[in-house]
């Protein structure tokens, strides 16, 4: 795993302002909060297997973005939209290259980045490493220190999630996988599997297959090939993973978000209003779970809200100018001359994001008592910014100042303390002790975190260290907040 997500890190663009690593490593931690409040909600764990596919498809969900949409690469008669007939177009490109690196990367690739592992794979894999223009390090980072790698570091959070709810208390990434070897069905075709791990290749098979004392062909192996993440999985897993994964990514696409909703409430009515931890099939509450995860962005402390904004506008921008080089129409979102910052956070929060919210809520009481509050002083922070003139990001970030009672404004502070105490109780320890065990499960996204970590102060660390350089957010904005 450590091998795969760091051949993904680096399959993420270094240049796209908004979909990139960091971008990636703020989905995953939002899911993973998101988890936890399901489980609290259902007052029982996640299956590893749906687990280890939730946190998996976060990860991926933007895997090799072109930093343009899914329409402009259909007006521009682009190939992908070609080769995925219109639909979904990046979406299922995320999808395709994810799987390229699952069964091709090796462990090494952890060690010699996204070369390593995309020369093992397919076209797609080493395409999307190609255009990276860097094998360094997803996101860009600072000078020549250590690279921008917050999905990687992601890694280390994996043990405490497991031990703070999100499971049933196993530890360590290796937990969320099938013991090797493991078969199902019949079990001369995982000892013809195991004869073939074990160095015997085509010898080895024939003589498991001379030995059939009926005459009749072995099975084929129970497992998925013999390298990649998904080595260890027998086949039905491997299948039902691999259902779970691209649901979860194809349920990204903003163009079907409304038909997302609409089925969910639908599935909510045949189980006769149950919780959706209790249904028999949470592949639907799983897709609109990953789906607020990756529309979570406002309803962050208002600095990062903020800081997200200005880099879904500058990526916006970037493909109007590129739309108008095409010699195509310039979408409105994308126009320079129409578009504005503010008015476009309240329709997507009107629209997209609170409709999410509480549709989902009931399954994650948690997420969504310690979101609202933020969200509402994200939207009202927004309206007055709007009627101020604020119109595009500022270069200089000089936006006016906040008036008194909206500086005074920050909910995210009583939502801090809540989670060190919850923290301080999980681990048996003062809040300090939390707070340090928090902040060294996974440093490099803390400041993604939709839940902020026990100490406030490390919110505004993180965010300020994670405002220099390549694909990271721009710098925090002098609103007084």
């Amino acid at each position: 795993m450590a091998a795969y997500l760091c051949a993904c890190e680096t399959t993420y663009r270094a240049n796209n302002p908004y979909h990139n690593n960091s971008h990636a490593a703020d989905v995953t931690q939002t899911a993973a909060c998101l988890l936890r409040a399901f489980c609290a909600a259902a007052g029982r764990p996640v299956p590893p297997l749906e687990r280890f596919c939730v946190l998996l498809a976060s990860a991926v969900h933007d895997l090799g973005h072109p930093g343009v949409n899914n329409d402009f690469l259909v007006r521009t008669r682009h190939r992908l939209a070609g080769l995925y007939n219109d639909r979904s177009v990046n979406e299922h490109f995320h999808c395709a290259t994810a799987f390229d690196l699952a069964h091709s990367v090796r462990p090494e690739a952890a060690e010699g980045g996204a070369a390593a592992s995309a020369a093992a794979g397919d076209g797609r894999a080493q395409a999307a490493a190609a255009e990276n223009g860097t094998h360094g390090g997803g996101g860009g980072g600072g000078g020549g220190g250590e690279p921008w790698r917050p999905l990687t570091d992601l890694i280390g959070a994996l043990p405490t999630l497991q031990r703070s709810g999100a499971d049933d208390g196993q530890g360590g990434p290796a937990a969320l996988l099938p013991a090797r070897g493991k078969a199902v069905g019949r079990e001369r075709g995982g000892q013809q599997h195991q004869q073939q791990q074990a160095g015997g290749g085509a010898a080895a098979a024939a003589a498991a297959a001379a030995a059939d004392a009926d005459g009749a062909p072995s099975p084929p192996p129970a497992v998925i090939g013999d390298g990649g993440i998904f080595s260890r999985f027998p086949l039905p897993e491997y299948v039902r993973a691999r259902a779970l994964i691209v649901g979860m990514v194809l349920s990204t696409d903003m163009g079907l978000h409304f038909d997302l909703l609409g089925s969910f409430r639908a599935a909510g009515e045949r189980e006769g209003g149950r919780p959706p931890g209790a249904w028999a099939d949470r592949s639907l509450a799983f897709q609109l779970l990953v789906h607020l995860a990756d529309l979570a962005n406002p309803s962050r402390p208002f600095p990062l809200a903020l800081r997200w904004a200005e880099s879904v506008v500058a990526e916006f921008l970037a493909q109007g100018d590129a739309e108008a080089a095409s010699g195509v129409a310039v979408s409105a979102m994308c126009d320079r001359g129409r578009v504005s910052m503010p008015r476009a956070q309240l329709n997507f929060v009107a629209v997209f994001m609170r409709p999410t919210l509480d549709a989902l809520a009931p399954a994650v009481p948690a997420f969504a008592a310690a979101s609202r509050p933020c969200l509402d002083d994200t939207v009202a922070k927004w309206e007055w910014l709007e009627r101020q003139g604020v119109r595009l990001p500022l270069a200089d970030h000089a936006y006016p100042e906040l008036p008194p009672e909206l500086r005074a404004s920050r909910p995210w502070e009583a939502a801090a303390a809540e989670a060190a105490a919850a923290a301080a109780q999980e681990v048996g320890g003062e809040p300090a002790a939390a707070t340090a065990a928090a902040e060294a499960a996974c440093p490099a996204a803390a400041a993604a975190a939709a839940l902020p970590p026990p100490d406030a102060v490390a919110i505004a660390k993180a965010a300020e260290g994670a405002g220099a350089g390549g694909a990271r957010a721009p710098a925090p904005a002098k609103t007084g907040a």
